[in-house]
C-alpha cells in the first residue's frame, strides 16, 4: 500500500505542497492565520469554478480550451464596467 502511494505522481506533488506550507508558516506567522487560508481558498475557488465547467465541457466532447481567455476577457470588461460607473449588479451580471 505505502509503496503504490509512493509510486504514485500526485504523492511528491502533495508532499512537496505541504512542506511549502509547513516552512512557509515557520518563516512567516502569518502564513498559517484563519485569515490567510480563507483568502487562499476564495482567490482558488475561482479556478476551482472554471475547472468544473471545464471538465463538463471536455467530458461531453466539446473540446473548448480557451476558458482562460474568456475569464480574462470577462474581468476586464467587468472591472471597465465598475469604473465606468454602472455599479457591481451590472458588472457581475457579465
Amino acid at each position: 500500500m505505502i509503496e503504490k502511494l509512493r509510486s504514485s505522481r500526485y504523492f511528491y506533488a502533495g508532499a512537496s505542497l505541504i512542506l511549502l506550507m509547513l516552512v512557509s508558516g515557520v518563516l512567516n506567522h502569518s502564513f498559517l492565520t484563519v485569515g490567510n487560508m480563507i483568502t487562499i481558498l476564495r482567490q482558488s475557488s475561482i479556478l476551482l469554478m472554471l475547472g468544473m465547467g471545464l471538465t463538463a465541457v471536455v467530458l461531453t466532447g466539446n473540446i473548448d480550451l480557451s476558458v482562460g481567455a474568456i475569464a480574462a476577457l470577462t474581468g476586464c470588461v467587468s472591472a471597465k464596467m465598475m469604473t465606468q460607473g454602472w455599479g457591481i449588479i451590472p458588472a457581475v451580471l457579465v
